[in-house]
């Protein structure tokens, strides 16, 4: 009868324990970081980004347990991103202050969008043949950035790199090819994932559908989230 007994208890603390290992660490912590593609704005008059479809997935999956976007700004450089980790930002975050150091350290998943406003602002400034060192003062501010980032964050972390805004326009085509492959070799010197949007982007009116409008569509973001979605299956989701 005791043995019996006993087997009935081993029995229950077996099952609770594969059940425990089995929701073990499932609850996703996912930050998202950068500039208005993190925080979608769109043409289509919504805040909806690819951050947004990315937690959507995770949503599905049963995995996500927070999804936090509150530290991007549509309007953010390099160094706002930068100075935001050194100063280490707090902010109110449902009903508590959260600090950007404690997020990075914490999070499960980071997706950083960065650098297209600093390229924007260098190509309207019409700085001719210069152009390139400009954008190498860029590539050191993400270089820093990268850096920060791997220092609190030590696991996934996902890159979305650049695109024309403006079809058609070479001398633009050339400064944003050269981004993607400059900061694609620095992803791989941090050991996070790139994904290069260059081509989603190359004259696909309908995911850039207004003219001189440098906000993708809606279905813009979806189509970014579709080029994350199996480095997602392959890492975080395994």
């Amino acid at each position: 009868m005791k043995f019996k007994i006993a087997l009935f208890f081993s029995i229950i603390i077996l099952v609770v324990f594969v059940i425990y290992l089995s929701t073990l660490d499932k609850d996703i912590s996912y930050v998202a970081l950068g500039d208005y593609l993190t925080v979608g704005v769109n043409s289509d008059g919504e805040d909806y980004g690819y951050s947004d479809y990315i937690y959507e997935y995770l949503n599905e999956k049963n995995v996500v347990g927070e999804y936090i976007n509150d530290f991007a700004d549509s309007t953010y450089h390099t160094t706002d991103l930068i100075r935001d980790i050194e100063d280490n930002k707090e902010m109110l975050i449902g009903t508590r202050e959260r600090t950007i150091k404690n997020l990075l350290i914490k999070a499960d998943l980071l997706t950083v969008s960065i650098g297209m406003n600093d390229v924007l602002t260098i190509l309207s400034s019409e700085r001719g043949n210069s152009v390139y060192d400009y954008l190498d003062t860029i590539i050191d501010d993400i270089d820093k950035l990268f850096e920060l980032l791997r220092q609190y964050c030590k696991e996934d972390i996902i890159i979305i790199g650049y695109y024309n805004p403006y079809s058609g326009n070479k001398k633009y085509d050339s400064a944003f090819s050269y981004m993607n492959t400059k900061v694609n070799y620095l992803t791989q010197k941090y050991n996070m994932k790139y994904v290069d949007i260059y081509d989603l982007y190359n004259n696909n009116l309908d995911l850039l559908p207004i003219i001189n409008d440098i906000h993708p569509s809606l279905d813009g973001y979806r189509s970014i989230f579709n080029l994350v979605k199996p480095i997602l299956d392959k890492t975080i989701l395994k």
